[in-house]
């Protein structure tokens, strides 16, 4: 009796083609993805600028929150500095900060003083409740963004296409 001719061999064609569509998708897909991820590189000052003008918009002294606007405008500067100078001022207490500062050569004598001083008024208002009058506010406010203006480069770009902070979104002076 005739044997029917098997068809195995169709069903391992079927499979291996079916195999090979779903690699060749996958491949698109992901190639496809891989082209669409541009990194966007800003510098720090454009960084920290865009943190001021979310930290102006927040109305926080208005609102009589300054210590919470000191912590904030303490927190931009450090984060400036780590992000500009590659200082690790966000993770150390103030008196840790200045002691590594010391030792550094990146930044002028006089910033230096400015700094320390700008960071020791910080602390008197958010530990030890020294309620600033309306002037040391705002030469608090220009004094970070004087040191911004004044040390701003555009040699150290920072990754920021994870980031999705809106204070990252816009990149206009703050006025």
């Amino acid at each position: 009796m005739p044997r029917k001719a098997s068809l195995w061999w169709l069903w391992v064609l079927l499979v291996l083609v079916a195999i090979a569509g779903a690699f060749a998708g996958w491949w698109f897909v992901h190639k496809k993805r891989v082209q669409a991820l541009v990194r966007i590189f800003k510098p720090a000052h454009e960084l920290a600028y865009a943190r001021l003008r979310v930290l102006v918009a927040e109305n926080l002294v208005e609102a009589g929150r300054i210590k919470e606007f000191y912590e904030r405008i303490s927190g931009i500067l450090r984060h400036y500095i780590e992000d500009r100078f590659d200082l690790r001022a966000p993770e150390r207490t103030t008196e840790e900060f200045l002691v590594e500062l010391q030792r550094t050569d990146v930044l002028a004598a006089s910033d230096k003083e400015v700094l320390g001083e700008f960071l020791m008024h910080c602390d008197l208002v958010k530990f030890a409740k020294h309620d600033p009058t309306t002037e040391q506010i705002q030469r608090t406010f220009d004094l970070v963004k004087d040191f911004i203006e004044r040390t701003k480069s555009d040699e150290r770009q920072i990754d920021v296409t994870d980031r999705v902070d809106a204070e990252t979104a816009s990149t206009a002076e703050v006025v």
